[in-house]
């Protein structure tokens, strides 16, 4: 045990702590929070150390994959190589006349989007670069590239289901797994 006075703390006391700061937030605001910016979640229930490292992890992630493959690995759907919008049959917009085939042409970027409104800042240079005919990226390197950039983003869901439950543990008082990991 720790002695009264001392700097160190019980991982119980830790958990206490989380729930304490946590016990303001419902889940859904933690988890919006942290799509919007990653680690923000874990910000919003008092593990700001947490947040700081994973959030800035992600992003680095994300942005390393674009610097390795061009701002084009970001690849939207709906919109040509050109830039442009594709337009079906019907006259309307594929994503909003067949939205599933057309977002499953291209399911990477579900992953990408999910590293929150980076992915949408990204999203719209990359459909730029595209229209001024800035070339894809073909060799293998802009794979890693797209891979990267999804990969962050299905971190960052991690991240948000996390400190969702975390968030739910302090609010009903358990202390379930993440109340006993939270001096991790």
């Amino acid at each position: 045990m720790n002695e009264p006075g001392t700097s160190r703390s019980s991982p119980a006391a830790a958990g206490e702590r989380v729930r304490q700061a946590g016990a303001g937030f419902p889940p859904f605001v933690v988890a919006v929070a942290g799509w919007l910016l990653p680690g923000a979640g874990y910000w919003l229930i008092g593990q700001r150390t947490r947040g700081t490292i994973a959030g800035l992890s992600i992003l680095l992630l994300f942005v390393a994959g674009i610097f390795i493959g061009g701002i084009r690995v970001v690849d939207v759907p709906g919109y040509a190589e050109a830039g442009r919008k594709m337009i079906g049959r019907d006259g309307r917009w594929l994503v909003a006349s067949r939205p599933m085939p057309t977002v499953l042409d291209k399911p990477w970027y579900l992953g990408q989007v999910l590293a929150g409104p980076v992915t949408l800042v990204a999203s719209y240079y990359s459909i730029e670069a595209a229209s001024r005919e800035y070339p894809k990226g073909t060799a293998h390197v802009a794979e890693f590239g797209t891979l990267y950039c999804a990969v962050a983003g299905m971190l960052n869901l991690l991240l948000i289901l996390d400190s969702s439950a975390r968030a739910a543990e302090g609010r009903s008082g358990g202390s379930g797994p993440a109340g006993r990991l939270a001096g991790m």
